[in-house]
């Protein structure tokens, strides 16, 4: 079973963004560290990246 473009592009962020948090996770567990400022730290990089790229892939679209 195959997902259409969309479907895959959603179905990959989703799997990206839970194995983000679980190794963030297990990383500030490890260091002894607060989970949620971690994961939060990381969360907001991860979506600032997946915006940015896509506004540049929507310009290199237009650019063409």
């Amino acid at each position: 079973m195959l997902l259409n473009l969309n479907q895959a592009i959603i179905a990959c962020i989703a799997w990206g963004i839970l194995l983000l948090i679980v190794a963030n996770f297990i990383i500030a567990k490890t260091n002894r560290d607060e989970p949620l400022a971690v994961i939060a730290e990381h969360l907001f990089i991860a979506i600032l990246v997946i915006t940015a790229s896509y506004f540049v892939g929507s310009l290199i679209k237009h650019i063409n």
